[in-house]
Order: structure tokens, then sequence, then C-alpha cells
């Protein structure tokens, strides 16, 4: 198989680390190429290159010179609103693309390049980098046992400290898709309705809390908060069974379960790049034009549920 060629537009905080990403992947495995990176901010570019000995004919600060250059792939880091966009050129040069969620602002947005992608058979993938953590994978197929019995409550908080002054980087739209995309994953279903409350306490123009309670079918209910004000890092999510419970560390990617009677035990996964395996997943998208995981459709679920059934109290 072909080693595909990818283009990354957008080398800011994440995307500077996606390109990272790639080239460790090409210099260590050989498995795919950075074949290009772009970004309208030649600085940014400059810094890049210099730093990692990127060969300058590879950069580009113009979008079309970079969508017509030789790459198989655009990995989107750009900003949420220019997403749609972006990628629907990008499909028009006959480019796989991988967008970071969300996918687009509007749900309609996000119809029509999925809808776009199928009619032209180009995969469109959203980055959901939880779909391949591996102690979010295993703690999956624990809910998924009769031993833990039906799930009863979900519990997400994704917490850390922010230090930026972004307006496109509301907390909703920055952080929320990884709530309800693991919790499609524990479960296997997205919630009928959801009651959202946001805040700004310390007036920078954007929300940096949020709590949501999502409701799923037979009075399940997930209870997510948001939050860019915590000192600490936190990405962690509980699931409550009938039977048994289980908290996950995703940054540590343990397991702590708790059966209804006994001790409760510590379950190791093997701890993955979770980055890395969805990158090498991009590639092969980009060679067979499929997204089998159907990480498109994900996208665009979450993309409704940010957009459509969101209600603020």
């Amino acid at each position: 198989m072909n080693r595909p060629t990818i283009g990354v537009i957008g080398i800011g905080y994440w995307g500077n680390k996606i390109a990272r990403e790639y080239l460790t992947i090409q210099r260590r495995f050989g498995t795919v190429r950075l074949a290009a990176i772009c970004d309208a901010r030649k600085d940014q570019l400059e810094k890049f290159r210099a730093r990692l000995q990127y060969p300058r004919k590879r950069t580009h600060s113009d979008v079309q010179d970079f969508l017509q250059s030789d790459i198989q792939g655009v990995h989107i880091c750009t900003p949420n609103d220019t997403h749609y966009e972006i990628a629907s050129s990008a499909l028009d040069q006959g480019k796989v693309v991988l967008v970071e969620k969300p996918l687009t602002m509007r749900y309609i947005d996000a119809q029509r390049l999925v809808k776009k992608g199928q009619d032209l058979n180009l995969p469109v993938i959203t980055g959901h980098i939880y779909r391949f953590n591996a102690a979010v994978k295993r703690a999956a197929q624990i809910v998924r046992e009769e031993a833990f019995g039906r799930v009863i409550h979900v519990k997400i908080e994704w917490k850390a400290l922010a230090t930026f002054r972004d307006p496109q980087r509301d907390i909703l739209l920055d952080l929320g898709p990884h709530p309800f995309d693991i919790t499609n994953m524990l479960i296997d279903e997205w919630p009928h309705q959801v009651k959202c409350s946001t805040y700004d306490p310390r007036g920078v123009g954007i929300s940096e809390i949020a709590y949501m309670q999502a409701g799923y079918r037979n009075q399940k209910v997930a209870h997510i908060e948001l939050n860019w004000t915590y000192p600490a890092k936190t990405r962690a999510v509980s699931v409550i069974g009938q039977r048994q419970s289980l908290q996950i560390d995703c940054l540590n990617q343990v397991i702590d379960l708790y059966p209804s009677a006994g001790q409760p035990f510590r379950i190791r996964s093997k701890r993955n790049n979770a980055m890395r395996a969805e990158l090498l997943y991009f590639g092969k998208c980009c060679n067979r034009l499929e997204d089998p995981i159907g990480l498109g459709e994900f996208g665009l679920k979450v993309t409704e549920i940010l957009d459509k059934k969101i209600r603020y109290v």
C-alpha cells in the first residue's frame, strides 16, 4: 500500500502538535508523509520549519496553493468558523479531509459537508481523538458485559486552567464534543435532550464554565462539567451500572472498577498514543477512501447536539 501524503492547515497550538506527530510517524515508521503545511501566519510557518528542519518548499501561506499541492489528505486545524469553507474546498480538489472538532459551527453545514464527501467518494472525518484512547475503548467493552448491568448514570468532568483569550474557543465548542462522543462510545446512544448552563466568571467574553444534563432512553442521564478555571487538568469519566460501576482517568488511561460486592480494583489497559493512532487511521482512510469507524457520522451527530439540541437554562 502507498504511503499516504498528508497536509496540515493551521499551525497554531493544536495544529503544531498534529504536524509534529505526523513528522514523528514519518521519520520513525515511514507509514505516512507530512507533505505540506499551511498557515496564513508566515512567522508560524518559519518557526515550525526552522525548529524541525522542514523543507521551505512544502510550506504554504496561501490556502489554494496548499490544496493544489501533492497531498491526498488534508488535516484541518484552523478556527472553527473556517472549517466548512476549507473542508469543502479540499473536497473540490479531490482530497480526503479530517476536520478537528467541531466538524462545523452549524448542523446544516455539517450535513452538506458529509453529503458532498459521499457524493465524491471522499471520506469526511472528524477528529474525535478519544475514540482511539485505550482506556475509553476498554471501558466501553466492560460496560457492554452482562456483569456490569444496565447503565444508570454517566458523569464526565473535563477541566483545566486556560489562559488564552480567543473568542473562537468557547468552551462548549472546544470541549463539548468530547463528552457526547465518549458517552456514545460507552452506551451506544445519543441524547434526546440537553439542558445547559454556561458562565463567564472571569469576564473574558466567552463561556469558560458549562454544566450540562443530557437525557437518554430509559431514564439514563449524563452530567457533564466543562471548566477552564480549574487549576488541575482533569479528564474523568464515571459510569454507574446496576451491578458495577467504573471510573476512567482518560489522561493516565487507567480504569477503577467497583463491583456491587467486594473490593474495587484497578484495570490497567495498555496505554497508547491516541493521537498517533488517530493519524495512522486517517492515513489508511486516505489510501482506501473509506471511514470504517464512521468518524464523519459521529462528528455530524455531535454537531447536531451542539447546534440543535442544547437548551439553555
